[in-house]
């Protein structure tokens, strides 16, 4: 946090203490931890299959998109196939 005294003057870093301990007090990012994390990994990878799934389908029976571009369903089902690899690996890793 920057407090700037006068117009035209330099910003100064300002720490904010508290009134009682007088420490400083510090943000607190992450709080959920490894059960957020988990759910997160399970709701990517399964929107991963989903788009994965949509892709492919449009690809051969060409339904949800109508077989617009064969290219486009490709390069959308590789990236769903990496998407569903990063987050299959960040999950067991937070194992």
């Amino acid at each position: 946090m920057f407090h700037v005294d006068a117009p035209g003057s330099q910003p100064q870093a300002k720490v904010r203490r508290s009134i009682r301990s007088g420490s400083e007090t510090r943000r607190m990012w992450a709080v959920k931890g490894l059960s957020m994390e988990k759910w997160l990994c399970w709701a990517s990878m399964g929107v991963a299959g989903l788009v994965f799934l949509l892709f492919v389908l449009d690809l051969i029976v060409k339904i949800p998109f109508g077989g617009l571009n064969a290219v486009v369903d490709i390069i959308g089902a590789v990236a769903c196939i990496l998407i569903f690899y990063m987050s299959y690996d960040t999950f067991k890793g937070n194992a």
